[in-house]
């Protein structure tokens, strides 16, 4: 899991991902390929939902976003209509 993962913040906005996060949209192959990109930087990650939902917590939590594959997957979030 993230660093961030200490936070109970950082847990709500994790769970709360899950909720938002429409499965149609995790499924689509966009969503695979920005997946596929990332896969072995986090353990956590080696699920699509739980990489996702990784992605907005961070976003939510963190004033400061180096990640690229987190800046793509919340560009694809939003892109989708999805409240990140």
């Amino acid at each position: 899991m993230p660093k961030q993962a200490k936070s109970i913040q950082f847990l709500a906005e994790h769970e709360a991902a899950h909720i938002r996060i429409p499965d149609k949209i995790i499924q689509s192959d966009e969503a695979r390929e920005i997946f596929k990109k990332q896969i072995g930087t986090n353990s956590n990650d080696n699920f699509i939902y739980e990489f996702y939902a990784d992605a907005v917590a961070i976003y939510r939590t963190s004033s400061n976003i180096n990640d690229r594959n987190i800046i793509k997957a919340i560009q694809f979030l939003k892109s989708n209509g999805v409240d990140a």
